[in-house]
């Protein structure tokens, strides 16, 4: 079993992972519309990311619970984790824009999903790699066993 610490650490990684490309991108595309300079480029490349990790802890928050309980995702647990994990950020959007009293605009919904997603798909990817080589470590300790 992959353990809990290491678990929250491939979380963090896939998050970061995750909020950097996405700052990044968005940037990019916002500096091809919008000239400016690498300075003030910078700045905000800087403020873009800071606010992508104060939303993204929620996720984390909403998040932390379903990381400690899973501890297997084999078969099917993979595609219902990826499922839950696509689902925490669209519909944490869409509870804080409703509680404003109004339906939130469409894009923020399609920013927190697609984040969502790749974050859940690139921690479920490195959580099932570690229990691929635990299993192989298993395996090799059991026929070293049986040897001696």
């Amino acid at each position: 079993m992959v353990p809990r610490s290491e678990r929250v650490l491939y979380l963090f990684v896939s998050t970061v992972i995750v909020v950097c490309c996405f700052v990044f991108v968005s940037e990019w595309q916002y500096r091809q519309e919008y000239p400016k300079t690498f300075e003030f480029w910078a700045l905000d490349l800087i403020g873009a990311i800071s606010l992508g990790f104060l939303w993204s802890l929620l996720g984390w928050i909403l998040a932390l619970p379903l990381i400690m309980v899973v501890s297997n995702i084999r078969g099917w647990r993979f595609a219902g984790c990826l499922m839950i994990g696509s689902g925490i950020g669209p519909v944490a959007v869409l509870a804080l824009g409703l509680t404003e009293g109004k339906f939130p605009d469409v894009w923020p919904v399609k920013a927190a999903s697609v984040i969502s997603f790749s974050t859940a798909l690139i921690y479920l990817l490195l959580f099932r790699r570690a229990q691929k080589v635990l299993a192989q470590r298993e395996v090799v300790m059991s026929q070293d066993e049986m040897k001696s």
